[in-house]
């Protein structure tokens, strides 16, 4: 983190995931408890979480396709090829739903919402949806 954050102003958002919990992951943070800051975030919320849009946009370019890999080298270079029109307004603008889903959550007092338990595989039908309506989706 420090190489991005040269003034320790780095956030990690823990979503409890379970690589997170292992002794590897847990001794890397321990070392670099310094180096950032550790935000807890409930765990089972992809609504609050705007990389699993991101994730689910990549996995709904990866199935559209005829592919199959031939190796992890020919995986990560279609994922990488899959990934990288995904523009910064793409991820900009997922970043500026989360006041209207953190609302949303409050609303429901944390029980499920609109956007709960979704996985987004149509990634982009739902973006732009989103767009067009200016983020007052809820």
């Amino acid at each position: 983190m420090d190489f991005f954050f040269l003034d320790r102003t780095g956030l990690f958002q823990n979503d409890n995931a379970k690589i997170y919990r292992t002794l590897i992951i847990q001794n890397w943070f321990s070392e670099h408890e310094d180096s950032f800051s550790h935000m807890n975030w409930p765990s089972q919320r992809p609504d609050l979480n705007p990389i699993e849009y991101l994730w689910g946009i990549l996995e709904h370019r990866f199935r559209g396709g005829s592919f199959l890999p031939s190796s992890v080298q020919c995986l990560g270079d279609k994922l990488l090829q899959i990934w990288t029109p995904i523009s910064s307004e793409t991820i900009h603008n997922l970043i500026e739903t989360m006041p209207h889903r953190m609302r949303a959550v409050i609303r429901a007092r944390g029980g499920p919402t609109k956007y709960y338990g979704k996985r987004f595989f149509l990634g982009e039908i739902v973006y732009y949806h989103m767009k067009a309506m200016h983020f007052l989706v809820c």
